[in-house]
Formats: structure tokens, C-alpha cells, sequence
């Protein structure tokens, strides 16, 4: 088992398990002054995994005080169909959901939208979800790690 599996464990595919995700999350950042950004795997992979534990077809949102530093929550949608994220934007927590699901269809497809109080929606069609709050630190970190706190992969190269 990798790490991003241990972390995310089982993804959620019923609707009622993905709304009391969501509420979760909106009970833990709403009002923090998060931001998030889909996270842009290169070659060798993305801020918060190596490429090879990252499965086909996922979409991974990050969410953070500071990404200069480390990021808190990971957001992963899964067998994703479509979305609109664009990849070069960040946008703000807000005073209500920061992640809806909208629907699911005839297909077992979750329709979720993201940044639902901003003036751009995002929408992303995907079959599962999962989440993992724990801070990823981008370099050095006051003190010893706690549990859910590591550094990102690429700093333990």
C-alpha cells in the first residue's frame, strides 16, 4: 500500500458518505483563509505524490494558508470525465461549501462544484472522492513532525 492510499484510504462512491466528507471540510476550513489549486503532476509527479501512486484519470485539489510552505487538505476526485479547472488559478475558501456535490447520474458519475461562492465555478465529473487533512511541508519545519504532518516526497529525495 502506498502512501497516497494509506492517506486517502478507500474512495467514496455513495452520496450520502460524500456529503458528510464535504461537511467535514466545510466545518474544518471554512473562514481559515485557505486557498486551493488543482495540483500539476510533472513527470516525476505532483506536489503531493511521486507519479506513480497517482491514479489514471484523478484530479487532486490542494488546499493551504501558504503554499510557499505546505498544504493541509488533499481533495482527490477520481476516474474523473471531465472538469473546468483551469490548473494556473488559485481560489479562496468561502463562507459556505467549498466543495458541492451536485448530483448523481444514471452513470454513477458525482457531479461536484468547486469555488461555489466565487465569481468562476469550477465543475468536475468524476466516479469517487476521497480527502486527507495532514500538513505536507515544502521545506523546513519548527520542531519534530506530529502525526499527519510529513514532508512532501520530493524534499526526502
Amino acid at each position: 500500500m502506498n502512501l497516497l492510499q494509506q492517506n486517502h484510504g478507500v474512495p467514496l462512491t455513495d452520496e450520502t458518505s460524500i456529503r458528510a466528507a464535504l461537511a467535514d471540510i466545510d466545518q474544518r476550513i471554512t473562514g481559515c483563509g485557505f486557498y486551493s489549486r488543482m495540483d500539476v503532476p510533472d513527470p516525476d509527479g505532483g506536489t503531493a505524490y511521486p507519479i506513480d501512486e497517482i491514479p489514471e484519470n484523478c484530479i487532486i485539489v490542494l488546499s493551504s494558508f501558504d503554499f510557499a510552505y505546505y498544504h493541509d487538505l488533499e481533495m482527490i476526485f477520481y476516474d474523473v470525465a471531465d472538469h473546468n479547472i483551469d490548473p494556473e488559478r488559485h481560489w479562496p475558501d468561502h463562507y459556505k461549501h467549498q466543495v458541492e456535490l451536485l448530483s448523481k447520474d444514471e452513470n454513477g458519475y458525482l457531479h461536484f462544484r468547486l469555488n461555489s461562492q466565487g465569481d468562476e465555478h469550477y465543475l468536475v465529473t468524476a466516479k469517487a472522492f476521497s480527502y486527507f487533512f495532514g500538513s505536507v511541508y515544502y521545506g523546513a519545519k519548527n520542531g519534530e513532525l506530529t502525526e499527519n504532518e510529513r514532508f512532501a516526497w520530493w524534499k526526502q529525495r
